[in-house]
């Protein structure tokens, strides 16, 4: 069973954000483009995370996304994260556990991906 975590006892907490890198599939939009996440400060409900990431297939070259972190539960190999922005398309979970986090993207009708695994790029461990 999860619960939510309200304080930053948990071992992503750090003071120094962490970056993430991996590819993002979805639909005709994305197909193994490159996506970059930054938790800029640490990682907590209402804290920043922005995403550079490009969707090749719609001949948008690259985007720049700024979101929050609105839900975070304990899991048993880690932490899910929910994040989303204020009047942006898509919303994001994220499975994150050390060394890296598997994201999975969604839309307002309910359509998904397939978890992508994003790899901690810094700080590095």
């Amino acid at each position: 069973m999860s619960k939510d975590i309200h304080l930053p006892n948990h071992p992503f907490h750090t003071d120094t954000g962490r970056v993430y890198q991996g590819e993002l599939n979805w639909g005709d939009g994305a197909t193994n483009d490159l996506i970059v996440v930054i938790f800029h400060n640490t990682v907590a409900v209402a804290q920043p995370v922005s995403f550079y990431l490009q969707f090749s297939g719609w001949q948008k070259k690259k985007d720049v996304y700024d979101y929050r972190v609105y839900g975070m539960e304990q899991t048993e190999h880690g932490y899910k994260l929910h994040i989303k922005g204020e009047k942006l398309y898509y919303s994001f979970t994220a499975e994150m556990n050390e060394r890296s986090m598997a994201l999975q993207m969604f839309n307002p009708k309910g359509e998904t991906n397939k978890p992508g695994t994003l790899d901690l790029v810094w700080p590095r461990k």
